[in-house]
């Protein structure tokens, strides 16, 4: 992502990080449901990063409930109000493309409505990435696009008056890189999302590093 891609997507989240969270609590939690499932055969206490954890409500917070938590943001705003929200976690400020971490932390590895905020061309490298952070047989969940769009500019994203950046390929494509990427795809489920973030669908792939 250049810069100014990076930047648009800080600033915004910086900007809107109080809107993004009262949309957020009052979203469906259907997705936590899936979450849920996904993560359900990883041990109490097993060491999980959550990758675009935003303001920690309620992905974060659900994971500290069960797991060794550690989330990354690229806003910093954001991870002040996760390291409010969810004080069991440990929270960091950082490029998930390119996390300072070490190889095999991690017995589980969560990107929920972040993938898509960098420009597709880096998608490959970021999940590959994933699977370095992840010790054999460790869990991805992630949701992903479900379109073919190399990247655009959405300028009042939920009425906040803050710009935020996109990029996302098609669902098949995605379970390819997926798949590239050293995983194998246990599980794809779809989410209609709500008119208040945009409408369309949002693939969940659950895989597990090989």
């Amino acid at each position: 992502m250049s810069r100014d891609e990076r930047t648009i997507v800080r600033e915004g989240y910086d900007a809107l990080a109080p809107r993004y969270l009262e949309f957020r609590q009052h979203k469906p939690d259907t997705d936590l449901a899936l979450l849920d499932e996904a993560l359900a055969d990883l041990p109490d206490g097993a060491r999980v990063l959550d990758a675009g954890c935003g303001a920690g409500v309620p992905i974060a917070g659900r994971l500290a409930r069960r797991f060794t938590l550690t989330g990354l943001d690229i806003s910093p705003v954001q991870v002040e109000l996760a390291r409010s929200h969810v004080p069991d976690g440990a929270f960091l400020v950082g490029d998930m493309s390119d996390p300072d971490l070490p190889p095999g932390s991690f017995e589980g590895v969560v990107c929920l409505f972040a993938l898509f905020h960098l420009p597709r061309e880096e998608h490959a490298a970021t999940l590959g990435g994933f699977a370095r952070l992840l010790r054999p047989g460790g869990v991805l969940f992630i949701s992903v696009g479900n379109s073919d769009h190399a990247g655009y500019v959405e300028e009042d994203w939920i009425g906040s008056g803050s710009a935020v950046y996109w990029s996302h390929h098609d669902a098949e494509t995605n379970a390819r890189l997926v798949r590239e990427a050293g995983f194998a795809i246990d599980w794809v489920r779809r989410i209609d999302e709500g008119r208040a973030f945009g409408g369309g669908q949002h693939p969940f792939i659950r895989a597990h590093r090989l």
